[in-house]
C-alpha cells in the first residue's frame, strides 16, 4: 500500500513538473513550464482571427519594450478534427521553412531556428500539449529568445545564430501562412481519433 502511495505520489509530482502552457493576456505573454512561470510585457498593437471551419486561428501583434514586435498565434481545432503532423512538421508546413534547426525540445513546449523562404532565419517557440491545441510565439531576438529558453530551463544550451529576422512593421509582422489548401488538403487537419482501451 505504501509503495503504490509513493509511485502515485511521484507520477503527479511528475506531470505537474513537466506541463508546459503559453498564453495572452492582458497585454502579457505568459510562458509556464513546470513549476516556473515567466512573463513578457509589451504594449498589443494588433488582433487577427483566421478561421477554416475545422480550425480557428488567433493572432496578436505585441510590442515589446526593445522595440521589436513579437507575434503570439494560438490555434485550435474544431472539436471533431486535431492536428496531424508531428509539432515540427506543423512549424515547416504553415512557415514554409525551408530548413528547421531544433534548438530546444521540452516534452510540450520546443524551440526552433527556422529558415523562411526569402533566407531569414526566425526565432519561434511552438507549445503543443494535446492534439488540438497549439501555440506559436516568434518574432524575438536572439538575447529575448535565450532569456525565455533559459527561464524553461536553467541548463538548456544558448543559441548560436545572431542573425534573425527582427520584427518591426506591424503589416510585415505575421510570418505564418494559414491556407486552404495547407489546412484541409496537407492536411493540417484531420478528423479526431478516438482510441479504444479494453
Amino acid at each position: 500500500m505504501v509503495k503504490k502511495f509513493f509511485l502515485f505520489a511521484f507520477m503527479v509530482l511528475f506531470t505537474a513538473c513537466s506541463t508546459s502552457q503559453v498564453n495572452f493576456y492582458n497585454d502579457r505573454i505568459m510562458i509556464q513550464s513546470g513549476n516556473s512561470t515567466s512573463y513578457y510585457d509589451g504594449q498589443l498593437i494588433g488582433k487577427y482571427n483566421e478561421n477554416f471551419s475545422t480550425l480557428f486561428i488567433d493572432q496578436k501583434i505585441l510590442q515589446v519594450p526593445q522595440g521589436n514586435l513579437i507575434v503570439y498565434e494560438h490555434a485550435r481545432t474544431d472539436l471533431q478534427y486535431e492536428f496531424g503532423p508531428s509539432l515540427q512538421r506543423i512549424v515547416r508546413i504553415v512557415f514554409d521553412a525551408r530548413q528547421i534547426i531544433p534548438v530546444y525540445i521540452g516534452s510540450q513546449l520546443s524551440a526552433y531556428h527556422i529558415l523562411l523562404p526569402k533566407g531569414q532565419w526566425l526565432n519561434i517557440l511552438a507549445q503543443q500539449s494535446d492534439t488540438q491545441e497549439l501555440y506559436f510565439i516568434y518574432g524575438m531576438s536572439t538575447k529575448q529568445f535565450n532569456t525565455m529558453i533559459q527561464d524553461i530551463d536553467p541548463n538548456a544550451a544558448f543559441v548560436p545564430y545572431k542573425h534573425v529576422l527582427k520584427l518591426l512593421k506591424k503589416q510585415k509582422a505575421i510570418q505564418s501562412r494559414w491556407t486552404i489548401q495547407k489546412v484541409h488538403f496537407v492536411p493540417l487537419v484531420v478528423p479526431f481519433q478516438v482510441s479504444l482501451r479494453y
